[in-house]
């Protein structure tokens, strides 16, 4: 028997999941289907992310103005260089000049995480905040921190879409803010 070609078994594998259809992709509970409704209902597979943490457009949070370039691939933060990385000190600059500070936020402490896609143009949208607590449990910030961080980043302009190989893409990106005693005490990445 040849040390290169698969075995019986192995074949009869193959050939089998050649032959089977494949089965439709049943609703299980989750964020895109309203609860009570899911089970059991077979569910159009551009309904479900391609990955975790994908973003789609919500009405009732997004500009409709604002439009990715190519929906099936907007590529991680992490696949590309980035305006903020080369960039991170004039950031900062930006949001401690126009982030105001408060005596009534003492007990404003944790992480603010606003993630956005920049798309192939080099706007801004479908932002998506996330807050925490310093022990990483689910928080509300006071809304004059979280809205002032969310506005002062939807107003931050130039920034620069991911470029791979001289064609240019959409990309998620996100900035966390530390805050402590409601002031940023440090940001990343």
């Amino acid at each position: 028997m040849d040390p290169y070609l698969p075995g019986p078994t192995v074949l009869v594998l193959l050939i089998a999941l050649l032959l089977i259809p494949p089965h439709p992709v049943r609703a299980q509970q989750s964020s895109l289907v309203p609860k009570g409704q899911a089970e059991g209902r077979i569910l159009p597979i551009d309904s479900i992310p391609d990955e975790v943490g994908d973003l789609s457009f919500d009405p009732s949070r997004d500009d409709p103005a604002f439009s990715v370039c190519n929906i099936h691939q907007v590529l991680q933060y992490y696949n590309t260089r980035s305006y903020y990385n080369d960039h991170k000190k004039e950031i900062l600059a930006y949001f401690l000049n126009g982030f105001k500070e408060g005596s009534d936020r003492k007990d404003q402490d944790g992480y603010l995480t606003i993630r956005f896609i920049i798309n192939c143009k080099g706007e801004t949208g479908w932002f998506r905040v996330l807050e925490l607590d310093s022990s990483y449990h689910a928080f509300h910030f006071l809304e004059k921190i979280s809205g002032q961080l969310l506005e002062l980043t939807k107003q931050l302009k130039g920034w620069e879409p991911a470029a791979y190989k001289d064609k240019v893409y959409d990309s998620y990106q996100y900035i966390t803010f530390r805050i402590r005693n409601g002031k940023i005490i440090r940001f990343s990445p």
